[in-house]
């Protein structure tokens, strides 16, 4: 039996042709479950009258919401099915992949236990988004990248298939309530050993309805899950941000007295004290923040920082200089260029110039 899991609200206009397409995608034995969160649109009528005709069940919750519960429950009610596959209720993702996705995880030979429909793999697409949002989805990658260190390139798509042994590893250490239930799975599931792989997935705006995912207030509750699974990454990333703003200290402090006092050119001046800030950066992440870290030669490290912190002003440079050219305040601009440029040198720090060959064998925090 395969089970499809659709957490819903308010998607009376999309389940018609939802349930449909899915009817004709050969599934053999099939069902659909719904877990409603007290929709007012209509939904439960729309569901009632679907249920005649398709293999639908439902749960409508009054007095509980949130997509992450609202799938670990759906999770829960289908965990003895062979294969279950999860996606929305908004037509969002292409239903016509759902056969592939189940295929991958029946292939002999592979053993998957997650399939992942990616909107970031070759041949993944994303259609009609606004660049704001494609943005704010970019950041989001990376940020999950970087902190929950998933090898995973799509960590938010919902459309996905799950082994029934992937589901009872995965459903008894689930916390999350929000849609970051999507990225702790994957956590969990590299953390338990499950095999995940990707497909490429069409994913287009929805044209019914309107989306219940809250920007803000989704993204507290993922940098929150984030904090509760990876506490030891957690803190090392702080240290790592402390240390840079002492940089910044360094540098506009040399800035002022090479300059003022000792009479050089202001551009000379920012480049010695860039570099010097560079210098003090790489020698308190050496001792305190990769203090556990460090592997080869000292000098090595050294070069390696230099080179990274190189390539992160070049593309705090041109971000700032990008997102300009597309009317974006500078200050705002450079502010984005900052963030972006942090996390790519934090990340080239942790992966590159601290790099320990021993790191692999070492328990996830």
């Amino acid at each position: 039996m395969i089970s499809i899991v659709i957490p819903i609200k308010n998607e009376a206009k999309n389940l018609d042709c939802l349930v449909k397409t899915i009817s004709m995608l050969k599934l053999g034995a099939y069902q659909i479950i719904f877990i409603d969160d007290n929709s007012l649109d209509g939904t439960l009528e729309c569901l009632k009258s679907l249920s005649k005709k398709y293999p639908i069940k439902y749960v409508i919750r009054k007095n509980q919401t949130g997509y992450g519960s609202a799938l670990k429950l759906g999770l829960e009610k289908v965990r003895k099915s062979e294969i279950v596959v999860t996606t929305d209720g908004d037509l969002s993702y292409d239903l016509k992949k759902i056969p592939e996705l189940i295929k991958r995880i029946n292939k002999k030979g592979e053993e998957n236990d997650i399939v992942i429909g990616s909107r970031y793999v070759p041949g993944g697409k994303i259609k009609n988004w606004p660049f704001s949002r494609i943005l704010i989805s970019k950041l989001l990658k990376l940020f999950v990248s970087l902190t929950l260190n998933t090898n995973v390139k799509d960590n938010t798509s919902g459309c996905r298939a799950y082994s029934k042994k992937a589901i009872n590893k995965i459903l008894p250490e689930i916390k999350s309530n929000g849609y970051s239930i999507l990225e702790e799975i994957l956590f969990i599931a590299k953390k338990k050993g499950l095999k995940v792989v990707e497909i490429p997935i069409t994913f287009q705006d929805r044209t019914k309805g309107k989306s219940k995912a809250k920007i803000l207030k989704e993204g507290a509750g993922l940098i929150k899950t984030v904090a509760a699974l990876r506490k030891r990454s957690i803190i090392r990333f702080l240290k790592f941000l402390i240390v840079g703003a002492s940089g910044i200290i360094v540098n506009e402090g040399l800035l002022y007295i090479l300059t003022e006092k000792g009479h050089l050119h202001y551009l000379l001046s920012g480049i010695i004290s860039i570099e010097i800030s560079i210098l003090s950066n790489f020698f308190l992440n050496d001792a305190w923040t990769f203090r556990d870290k460090r592997d080869g030669y000292f000098f090595n490290r050294l070069m390696k920082f230099n080179f990274a912190r190189a390539l992160t002003l070049i593309i705090n440079l041109g971000i700032s200089w990008s997102f300009t050219l597309f009317g974006l305040n500078y200050l705002i601009a450079n502010l984005i260029g900052i963030a972006v440029a942090t996390l790519l040198a934090y990340s080239l720090s942790n992966s590159w110039v601290w790099y320990h060959k021993k790191q692999k064998n070492t328990k996830t925090n």
